[in-house]
């Protein structure tokens, strides 16, 4: 295609990357850091060596500004020179003072620059900066303009030669067209045309982006409530004038999500794992509603460029499908013309009045057995003569100017005796005063609709009882014939196989045994009563695999002379949804209940295993599925828990894994848990999943939380009955967050426990320490000559004895001046 060779990528300038080939410099990098300066963010790059540099232009970033610091390069110029010479980036060398030689055949180009950058003195760069800025402005325009040429001519050039393609197909290129040039994975486009179904174009006919899109469930998709312009319910910090611009941030996805509580709609589109989102609805001049959708993996792709853009060129992209949708009505009408001339079942007329000669190369055609050239000159020989007078009756005012258009039924006896009825209308397009001049017109071939005139009148009554009863599947009972009419649509509904004659055992052997007596009971009585209503419900078995309920209606419709019925009609209707929801209400009774018990019963629980079975035995039992798993990561282990059961409770699991462990073991659950976003899978047909190594997946939802620590909780239903809907999301959602609320308990519990049990035991060791403490308090008798101290129990005791018993203090003697004088004086 030729957008492949001249159109690049849209070029996003959202963050403004520097280069510098050096160290830091705290003033120069203040300086490039100035947002106000550049009008956007700035990010710069270090490199330190020749290698980093070729590795560092080849890793795909967009480097406006490179950076030489040429006082820490000297020696490896010869190296850097190579390199450079071949970028076509805005270079920035900055030198002490002087110009270098080596530098200077470099300054001859566009590019390049110089400045001398003080310690302390950043004037020059301040300068050079001011006209680097306008020359990277410069560039951008001219890159833009480039790119705004490109897609112009190829959104033109969608217009060309476009006649060997499909409409699909044009609209298929547009999209991969787009997809190319915006760098997004998925451009989608939805069409709706009044109360039409809703068309889907893709990009890639191998990308199911959103498996809802073409099923026929009855819920709201967000997308086409763009396209209806539905959607006042999005935030408007979501919105970009009338486009959605969506980035899935953990912040956005939360408000989002919470935007759609309560409701049934279907699942964001981000949850399936594209981050990036755009919704571009147009009209074109036909009035029909277009929607382009972007997404991507990728996150922060809509930006506010794109969208600039967007508004821009929606006048062409207007124009451009206008163009494309007028120029394929009227091929598509042409196309329609040929093929009733080449299948021959209108053959096309003109009439010369004055002449009598009739111009035609579609009337050989609708008659092949009949031989005759081009032009028809007794055309009235072969009109039936008994039609002759009906046919001029209708062919005369349209020539007398009374009317200007007619249309006849009538026989034609052809040769071999052949009478085939034919129907032909005419308009007058040229006339001669008020006399017609010339008539165009077609005849069609009516043969087999007249012959079958008595079955309509039949299938008339038919459709009138079932106008009045519903008008979904047809039948009627012939009872003295035996015969049993149905039509298409009952036949699909109960699988019987296309045959000519079919009797009311057939029908009754449709349905389940033990519901055919009630049957035939309820047919006997609107049989037998005078107003004749039948009506009842029953099951049939549909392919062979699983039960439909079915409502029969009818009345009798015929009664012979005497008031016997003879013919009986009715409607069959399809309830199974009906029934379903029914037993969903009744569900719903019982889950209510199961909330306010569940909730109560996670107060009960002081450990984890236990308390993550007691969310298994619940999730089953809310999510009708056939295996529910609760688990939880424990940080201190580093391990992985999980806890499952069955519906019938009576299959339990319990296994852990570490990280590897599980990334090798369980790839398709890991994957999961790693992204940390729920994920909702209802058709798992592409390939086969075992979960544990024994659980075939067909359907799955997974759902995370946090703790208020931020440990991870999360709940896996598996293989529910139905395909799991928004009603699940929220039932799932309420019990994965009550889960990490009582995880979080659990685990506050265990460490005050602990927290206490390690108290009482410092308690008591401080109460063992004080027991063994030795001290002196209060009043001690103490003689007043000898001084001894009298103890508790009256006896008295020496003062060193008394405190070595009650202190930890020891005694040395010795003698003190005072009182060596006094012994020995004489001696001193």
């Amino acid at each position: 295609m030729f957008f492949e060779k001249s159109v690049n990528k849209f070029p996003s300038y959202s963050c403004l990357n520097i280069l510098v080939i050096g160290q830091p410099h705290q003033d120069r990098d203040q300086i490039l850091l100035d947002k106000t300066f550049w009008g956007q963010e700035v990010k710069i790059h270090y490199c330190a060596s020749p290698q980093g540099l070729t590795r560092l232009l080849g890793a795909g970033i967009n480097f406006e500004l490179i950076i030489f610091d040429y006082t820490e390069n000297i020696s490896k110029w010869n190296s850097y020179k190579k390199i450079l010479e071949n970028c076509d980036n805005i270079i920035l060398f900055t030198v002490s003072s002087k110009i270098p030689e080596n530098i200077e055949p470099q300054l001859a180009r566009d590019n390049v620059y110089c400045v001398p950058l003080g310690s302390k003195n950043t004037r020059h760069l301040n300068c050079s900066l001011r006209t680097i800025r306008n020359h990277i402005l410069r560039n951008r325009k001219y890159v833009l303009n480039l790119f705004d040429k490109s897609m112009d001519e190829f959104l033109i050039g969608l217009t060309i030669n476009n006649s060997v393609y499909h409409f699909e197909e044009v609209i298929s290129r547009l999209l991969s067209g787009l997809s190319s040039l915006f760098d997004f994975e998925i451009v989608y486009a939805l069409m709706k045309e009044g109360e039409s179904e809703t068309q889907i174009f893709r990009n890639n006919k191998e990308t199911d982006f959103c498996s809802l899109l073409s099923s026929d469930k009855n819920i709201n998709r967000v997308c086409e409530d763009f396209l209806e312009g539905r959607a006042t319910y999005i935030p408007s910090e979501f919105m970009y004038k009338d486009f959605l611009r969506f980035n899935a941030t953990p912040d956005r996805a939360r408000i989002l999500v919470r935007c759609f509580k309560n409701t049934e709609y279907c699942g964001l589109c981000h949850l399936l794992g594209h981050r990036s989102l755009i919704f571009l609805p147009l009209s074109t001049a036909e009035q029909k509603k277009w929607l382009f959708l972007f997404a991507d993996k990728r996150a922060d792709k809509p930006t506010e460029e794109i969208c600039q853009y967007f508004e821009e060129k929606m006048p062409l992209l207007t124009g451009i499908i206008s163009y494309l949708e007028q120029y394929w009505q009227e091929k598509t009408l042409l196309n329609l013309h040929q093929i009733s001339l080449k299948t021959g079942r209108i053959g096309v007329w003109e009439y010369e009045v004055n002449t009598g000669k009739i111009m035609s190369s579609g009337l050989k055609a609708l008659f092949p057995y009949l031989n005759v050239p081009d032009e028809l000159t007794e055309w009235w020989k072969y009109i039936h003569p008994t039609d002759r007078v009906s046919f001029w009756h209708a062919v005369k005012p349209c020539i007398r100017g009374a009317t200007n258009s007619f249309a006849v039924d009538h026989r034609l006896l052809l040769p071999e005796n052949r009478l085939v009825w034919v129907r032909t209308i005419g308009e007058c397009i040229s006339r001669q005063g008020k006399y017609a001049k010339k008539l165009v017109g077609i005849g069609m071939d009516i043969t087999s609709f007249m012959e079958s005139e008595e079955e309509l009148k039949n299938i008339k009554e038919n459709l009138r009882v079932a106008s009045e009863l519903g008008n979904i599947g047809l039948w009627s009972w012939d009872i003295l014939r035996n015969t049993y009419n149905i039509n298409q649509a009952a036949l699909e509904m109960f699988r019987m196989k296309q045959r000519e004659g079919y009797t009311l055992e057939d029908w009754v052997n449709s349905i389940v045994p033990e519901h055919r007596e009630l049957v035939r009971k309820e047919l006997g009585e609107a049989l037998a009563k005078e107003d004749g209503i039948f009506n009842v419900q029953y099951q049939i078995i549909y392919r062979g695999m699983y039960k439909k309920w079915i409502h029969t209606y009818g009345r009798v419709s015929t009664r012979d002379s005497k008031g016997n019925p003879i013919r009986i009609s009715g409607t069959h209707v399809d309830i199974t949804d009906r029934k379903r929801l029914e037993k969903q209400l009744n569900n719903e009774v019982i889950i209510s209940s199961l909330y306010a018990g569940f909730a109560r019963s996670l107060l009960n629980f002081r450990d984890e295993d236990e308390l993550a079975r007691m969310v298994c035995r619940t999730s089953v039992d809310i999510l009708c599925s056939d295996f529910c798993f609760a688990g939880y990561f424990d940080p201190e282990q580093d391990k992985y828990f999980f806890h499952g059961i069955n519906r019938k409770k009576t299959d339990k699991f319990a296994i852990s894994f570490d990280t590897k462990e599980l990334a090798k073991k369980e790839k398709f659950l890991y994957l999961f848990i790693k992204a940390g976003t729920p994920k909702l899978i209802n058709d798992i047909q592409n390939e086969e999943h075992l979960l544990f190594g024994k659980i075939h997946v067909n359907r799955l939802f997974f759902y995370p939380s946090f703790t208020p620590s931020q440990d991870l909780v999360f709940v896996i239903a598996v293989n529910a009955e139905d395909n799991y809907t928004p009603s699940h999301w929220e039932s799932i959602q309420w019990i994965t967050s009550l889960y990490a609320q009582a995880l979080e308990r659990v685990r506050l519990e265990k460490q005050n426990l602990q927290k206490t049990k390690e108290l009482e035991e410092t308690v008591e060791k401080l109460k063992e320490a004080l027991n063994t403490v030795k001290k002196l308090h209060g009043l001690l008798p103490i003689c007043a000559r000898c001084k001894k101290i009298r103890d508790d129990e009256g006896y008295w005791h020496e003062v060193e004895v008394y405190i070595r018993q009650h202190t930890d203090a020891e005694f040395s003697h010795g003698i003190c001046p005072q009182c060596a004088k006094e012994l020995y004086g004489d001696y001193l």
